[in-house]
């Protein structure tokens, strides 16, 4: 069986709020780490209470697209490494006014971080087919979502 990594994206468009203003993220983290075993690590909780702090999905999905392209083989890892970077270690995966790194440099250290060349995965991040992959995921994880809704449905 092939597994593939893709993204969902929840937080786009008109979505993307402050996250002080999604009033359930601490309820959806609990969630996480009951369905992942992703625990919040205490950086990741200092980026919540960062009030001006934006979760921009567009931008955590060309994160995945290039790892994904570095190594396609790896999506599935590379995939839960992206959560990783964001909810154990803090990083920002969409922002950069209020982040101590940028979007390519959290890039570069999820990529470092798996053993993959990070100058590759910061350019094809940077680059458009990022943003088209990113694009291509959404509806995909809509669709599989639907399937398994329709399936809970019918069982």
């Amino acid at each position: 069986m092939k597994l593939d990594g893709i993204s969902g994206g929840l937080f786009t468009g008109p979505r993307r709020v402050p996250i002080r203003e999604v009033g359930y993220v601490q309820g959806a983290n609990a969630r996480i780490a009951e369905l992942t075993g992703t625990e919040s690590g205490e950086a990741h909780e200092r980026l919540n209470a960062d009030g001006p702090f934006v979760t921009d999905c567009e931008a955590a999905a060309r994160g995945v697209a290039a790892l994904r392209r570095a190594a396609p083989d790896r999506a599935p890892e590379l995939a839960a490494a992206v959560p990783h970077a964001f909810y154990v270690d803090g990083l920002s995966l969409s922002e950069t006014a209020t982040h101590r790194l940028s979007e390519a440099a959290t890039y570069r250290a999820v990529a470092q971080a798996v053993g993959l060349d990070a100058d590759a995965v910061v350019s094809a991040f940077q680059e458009p087919e990022a943003s088209y992959a990113a694009a291509e995921d959404f509806p995909r994880a809509a669709d599989q979502a639907d399937q398994r809704l329709a399936a809970l449905a019918t069982a």
